[in-house]
């Protein structure tokens, strides 16, 4: 029979922690013996490995930690830290100072940006709107007016942006909105004597007219009371419609 001093009563016995360890041995006939050894533990190597999901746009890297240590991976490095530019499942064996030996391994996904361009900044007419989309379908979108849709429409000044993700991956353009100016109305109603042709003027020459009566000229002749109209349109494309009555 065996009675070890920790208790066990076993012919062999596991250990966990450094120490003395003494055993006594009695046989069938009543001898005795004793014995005792004098364990060492080694710390083992710590798994410092995590798994990582990245953007192929970072820099990955992998690191075994345990200074001091040898290291071999499965990609054939020996090197504590391991530069990572593809996804899969990546393994070291870590030999520490002691000679204590273990493995451990830790996966990579790495996925690549979406593409997200709104184009060039845009100028649109006072009172008009204009669409904004990107080129195909983006997933997991937002859009600075806190929308979610494919494209959305805005008619007043200002920065927009789009941000898509995918993974890890974060991606953000932004386009600028400014308002152009409409043609001012520089008509006035006119109330004169009959035998008085009137002489309308809608703007200067830099602009473009098509009058209801058919003139394309700034101002036109007029001998018969009525409302005339005319469409202004400025060197920038913006049109308005003016009114004045004679």
């Amino acid at each position: 029979t065996y009675t070890w001093d920790h208790g066990a009563t076993g012919a062999s016995t596991t250990i966990t922690t450094s120490g003395s360890y003494a055993v006594t041995a009695v046989t069938a006939s009543g001898c005795l013996a004793r014995d005792s050894v004098s364990i060492t533990l080694s710390p083992a190597p710590l798994d410092a490995l995590v798994d990582v999901v990245a953007c192929s746009t970072q820099d990955v890297i992998l690191d075994a930690g345990n200074p001091g240590s040898t290291y071999l991976w499965n990609t054939g490095a020996t090197s504590q830290i391991l530069d990572v530019s593809a996804s899969g499942t990546f393994s070291v064996q870590v030999t520490n100072a002691q000679n204590c030996t273990a493995t451990f391994e830790a996966s990579v996904t790495i996925s690549d940006p979406p593409v997200v361009d709104l184009g060039d900044d845009r100028a649109i007419c006072t009172g008009n709107s204009t669409t904004l989309a990107n080129v195909g379908n983006l997933p997991n979108q937002l859009w600075s007016t806190g929308a979610t849709s494919a494209s959305i429409d805005v008619n007043s000044a200002g920065i927009y942006w789009l941000e898509a993700s995918s993974g890890s991956c974060v991606v953000r353009d932004s386009i600028m909105v400014s308002l152009l100016a409409l043609p001012t109305d520089v008509l006035t109603d006119i109330t004169q004597c009959r035998d008085d042709p009137a002489t309308p003027v809608a703007g200067g020459p830099e602009n473009s007219y098509n009058w209801s009566t058919g003139a394309t000229t700034p101002s036109i002749t007029i001998t018969t009371s009525g409302t005339y109209t005319v469409l202004v349109t400025n060197p920038a494309g913006c049109t308005a419609t003016h009114d004045v009555v004679v």
